[in-house]
């Protein structure tokens, strides 16, 4: 079997790129697309309409809202460094 170098797997990236894209359109953001612009919007970003159903399993799984990652469901309720609570 041969194996690929690094170099021969880059340029098979701009072939694959629109193939994966057309498989999941919706699915392109990563956290660096955001930006500025659309910090303010990132849970419709992120989540699309999916946000109230996650919001309502985090609840259930986790109450008391312990667990928390920056742009994650309900890390709005945590200040930007996620150290302090700042709504519930």
């Amino acid at each position: 079997m041969r194996r690929r170098t690094l170099l021969q797997n880059a340029a098979l990236l701009p072939l694959a790129s629109p193939r994966l894209t057309a498989a999941a359109p919706s699915r392109r953001v990563r956290p660096g697309d955001l930006g500025s612009a659309g910090a303010a919007q990132w849970r419709q970003v992120y989540f699309g309409g999916h946000y109230p159903r996650l919001r309502a399993i985090k609840k259930q799984y986790d109450p008391e809202g312990r667990f928390c990652v920056h742009h994650g469901v309900h890390s709005e309720a945590w200040s930007a460094d996620g150290f302090t609570r700042v709504a519930s």
